[in-house]
């Protein structure tokens, strides 16, 4: 890991509007104070609840009925087994409504909380404790998905306990194309949180590529 000092110091200002970064930061982007949510797959969700809730409504009662007339039998399995995945399905769909993770930084501290169906966590932690603003990438090959290759290119602020550090900047592009705001945002992060701009220059290895949701609301 190789440290830059920044030794131009200049105004701090955030933008609006069209940006290669696909974390979405309000109310502008690399200015404090910065906000970032995350929610759930509310589309999944709803598709959870349109198949989970009719599911029970139908082996729920029938299951009962049957417990009902003949009390509980090994032969009912099968339908038990039928009602807990109903409700399984259903439990799904409405946690992806209740879920959502917020990153608020206001230039002296970082407030992470998640809520979810099981609860909610969350903690601060000040930006003194970080170690740098971070860029960093990581190639992601086609090998066991169809598509191109890409690598992200990413900005973290940098921490020693891995669950404390924060993803400012992320951006997808191939190989040979790493996009310009990469290095800009770098240097405007360090300015801006007044830390060391770190970078990793290790060489890359090629990982085979992820979908999407498996990587997502981690």
């Amino acid at each position: 890991m190789r440290k830059t000092t920044l030794t131009q110091p200049r105004t701090i200002t955030g933008r609006a509007g069209a940006t290669p970064n696909r974390i979405s930061w309000t109310p502008l982007e690399g200015q404090f104070p910065m906000h970032h949510a995350v929610h759930g797959n509310r589309l999944g969700g709803a598709v959870a609840l349109a198949v989970g809730v009719p599911w029970l409504l139908y082996s729920g009662p029938f299951l009962f009925e049957e417990i009902g007339r003949r009390g509980l039998e090994a032969g009912q399995a099968l339908p038990i087994l039928l009602v807990l995945g109903g409700l399984v399905v259903a439990l799904f769909g409405v946690s992806q409504f209740v879920y959502r993770e917020e990153t608020a930084i206001d230039g002296e501290t970082v407030h992470w909380t998640r809520r979810g169906a099981s609860g909610s966590k969350g903690w601060r932690e000040p930006v003194s404790r970080y170690q740098g603003v971070l860029k960093h990438r990581e190639s992601w090959s086609s090998h066991d998905l169809p598509g191109p290759s890409y690598v992200e290119y990413l900005l973290t602020l940098s921490h020693d306990d891995p669950s404390r550090r924060v993803r400012l900047f992320e951006s997808r592009s191939s190989p040979s194309s790493p996009p310009d705001e990469w290095g800009r945002m770098w240097t405007h992060y360090a300015e801006l949180f007044r830390l060391p701009a770190l970078e990793d220059d290790r060489h890359e290895i090629p990982r085979p590529r992820q979908p999407a949701s498996s990587r997502e609301n981690a």
